[in-house]
């Protein structure tokens, strides 16, 4: 739930996959939707909306592909990772030629139970879901500081996207479990730790998988750092 937004775990849901693109709760992805089945998915998705209340539109969740694991059986409709985020729509922008421009807040991470193929007039895949609940625990305090110091350092603090991150990191009313999501959706670029961040249940394992991160990333520019133009060989760099 987010918001008066409430996902009914009874029923199906459709799924968007991609590769390597995630979603996260309190995250939001604009999308192109282009291909016939999933124009179907966003027709269907905004059928209850009237007087344009987006709030009243089905949920969809946003799945990722297995990577590079593709067959003359699964062509089409490749297999799906294990977890998901639903989402709900804020925006829904249609084209005269069918496709739609949307936008994708996310709600909740979602465990896939069963998936149902296309079937008859319906050409997308759906599944039944489970929400990813973990046990009750409080994020410690320091995890902001923690996040706000990475991003304020020499290093980071060039960053443009850091910049975007640290203006949400300085607001008080935003949870550190929320900045732990929004930082990961903007600043991790690596697939795998971005699945494995959509996967994980545990939010201050998150952080720490976040944190690795950005230190890692942090030493990167160090490392750029000692390859200055000024000593590059008269014509040449260092790449």
């Amino acid at each position: 739930m987010a918001g008066s937004f409430l996902v009914d775990f009874g029923n199906p849901i459709p799924l968007f996959p991609l590769v390597g693109v995630v979603l996260y709760p309190h995250t939001v992805r604009d999308l192109h939707i282009f291909e016939p089945r999933y124009r179907q998915m966003i027709e269907e998705a905004v059928a209850p909306v009237t007087q344009g209340d987006l709030g009243q539109s089905l949920p969809i969740a946003m799945s990722v592909l297995e990577k590079g694991v593709v067959s003359k059986d699964s062509l089409g409709m490749p297999p799906l990772r294990r977890y998901a985020c639903i989402g709900r729509l804020l925006k829904d922008h249609k084209l005269p030629d069918g496709r739609h421009f949307i936008r994708l807040h996310g709600v909740c991470r979602a465990e896939i139970r069963h998936v149902e193929e296309p079937e008859g007039e319906r050409l997308y895949r759906q599944a039944y879901l489970k929400p990813v609940n973990h046990a009750a625990a409080v994020m410690p305090t320091s995890c902001r500081g923690r996040l706000h110091d990475l991003l304020t350092g020499d290093r980071l603090a060039r960053m443009r996207l850091a910049e975007e991150v640290r203006t949400y990191v300085e607001k008080d009313d935003i949870s550190v479990e929320t900045l732990v999501e929004i930082a990961s959706f903007v600043l991790v670029q690596d697939e795998s730790i971005r699945y494995r961040l959509l996967a994980e249940r545990d939010p201050s394992r998150r952080a720490l998988i976040l944190f690795g991160e950005l230190e890692r990333l942090d030493q990167l520019v160090g490392m750029c750092d000692l390859q200055q133009w000024q000593d590059w060989p008269k014509g040449l760099s260092w790449n």
